[in-house]
C-alpha cells in the first residue's frame, strides 16, 4: 500500500463468506456458548459487506474477536509502513 506523503492509505475489508464449523465449536466452545445455542455464522455481518478503514482503529460493529483476527493479518503492512522512513 502506498500513500502520498502526509496522507493515510485506506484499507478495505470485505466479508467474503460467513462460515461455522459446528464440530469444532462443539468440541472446544465454552459451556456457556454451547448452552446458548451460539452455533452458526456471525449474525453481525452479511456476506459481501465491505468496510473501508482510515487508520488502524476497530470499526464500531466489529467484536473484539473478529478485530483481533483481522488486525494482525492485513493491518500488519500498514503498521510496518508507518514505521519506515523515506
Amino acid at each position: 500500500m502506498q500513500s502520498v506523503e502526509g496522507e493515510r492509505a485506506k484499507l478495505k475489508i470485505t466479508v467474503l463468506e460467513r462460515t461455522s464449523n459446528t464440530e469444532v465449536a462443539g468440541a472446544y466452545g465454552s459451556a456457556r456458548f454451547k448452552q446458548g445455542g451460539g452455533f452458526g455464522p456471525c449474525p453481525s455481518f452479511k456476506d459481501g459487506e465491505e468496510f473501508v478503514l482510515d487508520g488502524l482503529s476497530k470499526p464500531g460493529r466489529f467484536c473484539d474477536w473478529a478485530w483481533t483476527d483481522i488486525h494482525r493479518g492485513p493491518c500488519a503492512p500498514r503498521r510496518s509502513a508507518a514505521n519506515t522512513t523515506s
